[in-house]
């Protein structure tokens, strides 16, 4: 999902280093970073000593014997060390550690093409300046700006700008999917948050983008739901074509949870994705959304059961009161509108007809240049001429 580690060449440093013997390394950071992303997917407790091999990695990257040596391998390094955070802790830490694996990528240099540049990295990991060599560098390179702008944006943080970027993007390899990862954190706007996102461009955008695999789906999604919560706090309207639209994508993604979670696969984003696209469709509150919420709620709640840890039963009590809050709200409203309803029968007639089966379009009601093409007969200018408004 990631491509940062060309197969090949790892299990050739892996075996070179059992077979030797010496002091610690950044490609030994590396190897346990492996080892922990390994024991966090492969059972649902992991390995008993996950933990001391995490914390082993994060020993040798702070080390001021390896860290004063800037490395490729420390890239690496540090972008499995935000995987392996943001999989198992609270966003702020894989947030810092994205931030340290962009700095030491500008610092190796990689946001250059290599074959146009020095590096400046320890040469016993400098990757081989041929064409394998720069794809997999451009791949090093990437993998940690979408990883961090991501994560930036996703949480309101500032991400890692780096000046003048020459490095071109990896090209897209069947049963790879970090191409399309990259294309979807490119869609993160980089202007302004006073201005807000364009919705009504980048969210076709989005859904354009192929589902190939469910994580895929998933960062969609995340995007998607960090772009509106950006726009509903800017507090800008928006239109139903786009409402649509999150619902498609938010309702692929949920999909997409599930399958990951029936296959023991629980990547950040099975719970946080189908918990926030929850709450965004009950902010949205329209017909359309809210018809979505019991979907999404169930979905949340299989897969609480099958994580059974704190996380995910927070997900599920929080979005339990958000639920009762909002029908809380609607009870209110409908009371009032009853309340109103009641004072008018008992000053007017009832005999409303075929007035009651009117499916009114307020946007239309409310402006006066809609009125003549989409309002209803009975609503149209003119309509007090034949006794259907009230004269003045």
């Amino acid at each position: 999902m990631f491509g940062i580690l060309d197969k090949q060449i790892f299990s050739r440093n892996a075996d070179q280093f059992w077979s030797e013997t010496g002091g610690y390394s950044a490609f030994e950071a590396i190897l346990a970073g492996v080892v922990a992303l390994g024991s966090f997917f492969s059972a649902t407790l992991g390995h008993p000593r996950e933990l001391e091999i995490v914390q082993h990695a994060k020993n040798i990257l702070e080390d001021p014997v390896i860290s004063r040596r800037v490395s490729i391998d420390q890239v690496s390094a540090w972008i499995l060390r935000t995987l392996y955070l943001r999989l198992t802790t609270r966003p702020h830490m894989a947030w810092l550690a994205s931030n340290i694996a962009m700095h030491l990528a500008e610092a190796t240099g990689i946001h250059h093409e290599m074959d146009a540049v020095v590096l400046t990295t320890d040469p016993s990991s400098q990757i081989v300046p041929n064409q394998s060599g720069c794809e997999q560098a451009r791949r090093l390179f990437w993998c940690a700006w979408m990883i961090n702008s991501m994560i930036s944006y996703e949480y309101g943080r500032s991400s890692s700008s780096l000046n003048n970027i020459t490095c071109r993007q990896p090209t897209s390899n069947k049963g790879d999917y970090t191409a399309l990862l990259i294309s979807v954190a490119q869609l993160v706007p980089r202007e302004s948050l006073d201005a807000g996102p364009d919705l009504h461009h980048t969210l076709p955008q989005i859904q354009k983008i192929p589902d190939d695999h469910p994580f895929i789906s998933m960062s969609k999604a995340d995007l998607c739901m960090s772009l509106y919560r950006h726009h509903r706090l800017l507090k800008h309207p928006i239109d139903k074509k786009e409402i649509l639209l999150i619902i498609s994508i938010g309702n692929t993604a949920t999909e997409a949870a599930c399958k990951l979670a029936q296959e023991n696969k629980f990547w950040w984003n099975v719970l946080c994705t189908v918990f926030q696209y929850a709450c965004v469709l009950l902010a949205i509150d329209t017909l359309d959304s809210l018809a979505q919420v019991q979907s999404a709620m169930c979905t949340l709640e299989n897969i609480a059961a099958q994580l059974q840890n704190h996380v995910s039963t927070e997900a599920v009590n929080t979005l339990r009161i958000l639920l009762r809050d909002s029908m809380k709200k609607k009870r209110q409203e409908v009371q009032l509108l009853e309340a109103a309803d009641s004072d008018l029968g008992a000053n007017t007639s009832n005999e409303l007809g075929d007035m009651e089966n009117v499916d009114i379009n307020w946007d239309a009601l409310l402006d006066p240049w809609y009125v003549p093409t989409l309002l209803p007969q009975q609503f149209q200018i003119g309509a007090e001429d034949r006794g259907i408004f009230p004269s003045m």
